[in-house]
């Protein structure tokens, strides 16, 4: 059982690799109308129990689309 203290903030990472072994750059290739590091972001998003998203990320690539469109306060 989890047990939650509501003054307790909670935060969703996303590692996001610039390379891969099998798949390069799998979370940034076309998915649909988006691409799987969006769709996760989008998902998360929907969660209110999320106080704050977090992308941990070694690709440029990444972080502009992040930049562009997700980023709030800086």
């Amino acid at each position: 059982m989890i047990v939650s203290n509501p003054k307790q903030k909670i935060t969703a990472v996303i590692p996001i690799r610039r390379g891969s072994q099998r798949v390069k750059d799998k979370n940034l290739r076309p998915f649909g109308d988006t691409c799987l590091m969006e769709l996760k972001i989008r998902t998360l998003m929907q969660v209110p129990e999320i106080d704050e998203i977090i992308v941990n990320t070694n690709s440029e690539d990444a972080i502009r689309i992040v930049n562009e469109c997700y980023a709030v306060g800086g």
